[in-house]
């Protein structure tokens, strides 16, 4: 992880963007607010909604900033700074060929934006313990995709990838999987004052 960072920061502080980066950073945030606001305002099931709300706000009052990022394949969460160090900040990027995929796998990149929303929200409330690799946020962000497909699958046709099926099948019941249930925590509320 740290070579991506490095490259990262070396990146971006290199490059000059064009008008063209510009506008495509400016439609993958229109994309990024409309599905997550979707998922927040629409999506018929209460365990989504209640995560994309504090997804809204984390990512809308930039406490997690999204970041168009050339170089990385699908949206990724990731922590910059120094280990155990206040000055650490979690952000979303986002791949900027992002339009092009959204466009090939609409769903497939919504339960994305979940995934990398359950590892903003461990985030925001102090439960990454050191890595946004953990298993335990990472387990908890896959339970989450589950319940996102599982309601996915009843509302819409489509097939599945390996990758969605491998998700289901370690998670069967979505977030009330039993392995699942072990590892959801009450977040605490989305606040300014507890964030400055």
């Amino acid at each position: 992880m740290a070579n991506i960072f490095q490259t990262f920061i070396s990146k971006m502080s290199n490059q000059t963007p064009n008008e063209e980066s510009l506008q495509n950073a400016a439609v993958i945030s229109n994309i990024v607010t409309v599905f997550v606001g979707a998922l927040r305002d629409t999506f018929p099931n209460e365990h989504i909604k209640d995560l994309m709300s504090l997804v809204w706000d984390l990512f809308g009052k930039n406490i997690v900033p999204v970041a168009v990022y050339d170089g990385i394949p699908s949206l990724s969460f990731v922590i910059v700074g120094v280990k155990n160090k206040a000055t650490r900040r979690g952000i979303v990027l986002v791949p900027t060929n992002w339009v092009e995929i959204t466009h090939e796998d609409p769903i497939g990149q919504a339960g994305a934006l979940v995934f990398v929303g359950s590892q903003a929200r461990d985030y925001y409330n102090g439960k990454l313990y050191g890595s946004e690799d953990s298993k335990e946020t990472k387990d908890r962000a896959l339970a989450y995709e589950a319940e996102y497909l599982l309601t996915a699958l009843k509302e819409s046709k489509f097939e599945l990838k390996q990758y969605q099926k491998d998700i289901l099948k370690q998670f069967p019941q979505g977030v009330n999987t039993p392995e699942a249930q072990r590892l959801l925590y009450t977040s605490r509320k989305f606040s300014l004052e507890a964030d400055a």
